[in-house]
């Protein structure tokens, strides 16, 4: 194994769809999807990292372990709490860095859209190919949370789903 790693070729290739593709010819068509949302550019990969830190072998050995552990188990929850814990107040704001508690999520998405889908779930329920259905429609669900932070949205909206 290296002792280092090469950072900016990994930053080149983890930025192959750059984030000013809008201004990029697409020959081959593979922007297309992406050409249908607005263009928001926050210059966050405008500038080329220049200084990373080392990454050794000690480093990537350590990574790997964190990576095969069993994370299913840790609430997203601890790592919200933690993140905002080594920010002071201001700092969290002008970031925008905020932990949503799980009882803030539900009543977002209870009135958006799982009031609707439990009702469904009532009503179909009876049903088996209405339920096989109704079960194939929330399986095609995709949901965003461009924020992410930790992951508690998402990991609530997947139980909530479940």
């Amino acid at each position: 194994m290296n002792d280092t790693y090469n950072w900016h070729d990994i930053e080149r290739r983890a930025m192959h769809f750059s984030v000013n593709w809008a201004t990029e010819d697409d020959e081959k068509g593979d922007l297309a999807a992406f050409k249908l949302f607005p263009y928001v550019n926050g210059g966050l990969f405008e500038k080329p990292i220049t200084q990373v830190p080392a990454f050794t072998e000690q480093t990537m050995l350590a990574l790997q372990k964190c990576c095969s552990f069993g994370w299913a188990d840790i609430s997203p929850a601890i790592f919200g709490s933690l993140f905002q814990s080594v920010m002071n107040a201001s700092e969290r704001r002008s970031l925008g860095a905020h932990y949503t508690s799980e009882k803030n999520i539900r009543r977002l998405i209870d009135p958006l859209f799982m009031d609707v889908l439990r009702a469904k779930f009532k009503s179909v329920q009876s049903n088996k190919n209405k339920l096989r259905a109704f079960h194939d429609k929330i399986g095609k669900l995709r949901f965003l949370d461009p924020a992410c932070g930790c992951g508690n949205f998402l990991a609530n909206l997947k139980t909530c789903c479940s």
